[in-house]
This record gives C-alpha cells, structure tokens and sequence, in this order.
C-alpha cells in the first residue's frame, strides 16, 4: 500500500492510505471436478480501499483513532456452463459464462486504539464490512451479452495484538487477526429482466 501521515500538533494526526486489503485470483484447470467448474472456475476480484484517517492522543499512554474508507473493486468471474442430458452420463459442456465489470463507490469505516507504557504496548484495529455494487456489468455466455447487476460482500475485520520489550532493541509481539469471510456466502446476480441467480462461493470464516 501506500501511506501519507502529518503530525497536526502534538495530540491531533492525520493521514491517507491507498490498499488492496481485499484481493482474490484463483484459477482451476480442465481436470477440476465438473461440480466445482460450473460454481468457479476462474476468479480475478481486486478492491481498492481509499481511508483518510485521525488519530488523538488522550493521553502519554493511549491513542485512538478513526477513518473511513472508500472503496471500489472490479470482478472477473468465469465458470462452466452444463447440460444434465441424461443423470447415467457426464453432463453435456455449453460453454464459459463470465461476468467482469466494475463496481460503483461504497464508503465503510475503521476505528483503532492503542497503549504503549515504557514495558508495554497493545492496541486493536477494527475495519467494517462494505458492499460494492456491480450496476450493468457484463455477463456473456454462449447465448450471448447482457446487462447485469450484483453485489460484492467484503469482511469485516480485526486485529489485536500486544507488545512486550525485552531488551533496549529487542521485544515480542503476539496478534490475532480475524476475517469475517462467511458473510461472501453467494453473489446474486439480476439480469435486465429482473431474475435473479445466485453464485455459491461459501467461504469460512479465517484467523
């Protein structure tokens, strides 16, 4: 990423960072199962978080602080497209459906604090979830090119961590970091018409 900060006056800091916190590509081959082809077969999801953040010092000890972020993203989905002719034989392949565009602004927030004493140090960073909204991306398949509009679920997410000095240069740092990945559970996608299909990605939540 790339940051910016500026020290107002003695309590009061602010600052600017351009991130992509949130990033996917993945790919499967021919030889992945026909079950997971037709849910994915080809994944490319880039966000781009801009968060202008405060922080103030209430204290030697504690700090605290706030932002916003205002994100956009751009998708790239793909997978395979089957028949069922007959349940005794393989499903018959149609084709590639793909879906790509880009998604319009979505605004969410962060908040942060932090203690540090001559021994210690702690402090934790809470980020929240943001849906994108993809409006006339493009979704083509083997029976041609339409208009639709999606949703895109970003985690909410938290960090803690704590610090102890052990020596003048030397210390020890334990974090625990948590992604709340389950609420990207599908992506429903509505064509020009009205109708409705949903994508099932099903992730777990990860720390």
């Amino acid at each position: 990423g790339i940051y910016f900060s500026h020290q107002i006056n003695e309590k009061l800091a602010a600052g600017i960072g351009l991130t992509n916190p949130f990033g996917l590509g993945l790919e499967w081959g021919d030889d992945f199962p026909i079950s997971g082809r037709a849910i994915s077969q080809n994944v490319d999801l880039k966000s781009f978080y801009i968060s202008p953040v405060a922080a103030y010092k209430l204290s030697d000890c504690i700090s605290v602080g706030a932002g916003l972020d205002l994100v956009l993203s751009s998708i790239t989905l793909k997978n395979r497209i089957y028949q069922p002719i007959d349940t005794t034989l393989i499903p018959y392949d149609l084709g590639e459906a793909k879906l790509e565009g880009s998604t319009n602004l979505a605004i969410g927030f962060t908040l942060s604090a932090m203690y540090k004493s001559e021994q210690w140090g702690a402090g934790f960073l809470y980020r929240h979830s943001i849906e994108n909204k993809l409006e006339e991306g493009d979704l083509t398949t083997p029976f041609g090119t339409e208009k639709v509009d999606a949703d895109l679920t970003y985690p909410n997410f938290l960090s803690i961590g704590v610090y102890r000095k052990l020596l003048d240069n030397m210390g020890i740092e334990v974090d625990y970091m948590w992604y709340n990945w389950s609420v990207f559970d599908k992506i429903i996608i509505t064509d020009e018409n009205g109708a409705e299909t949903e994508l099932e990605q099903d992730y777990d939540n990860s720390w």
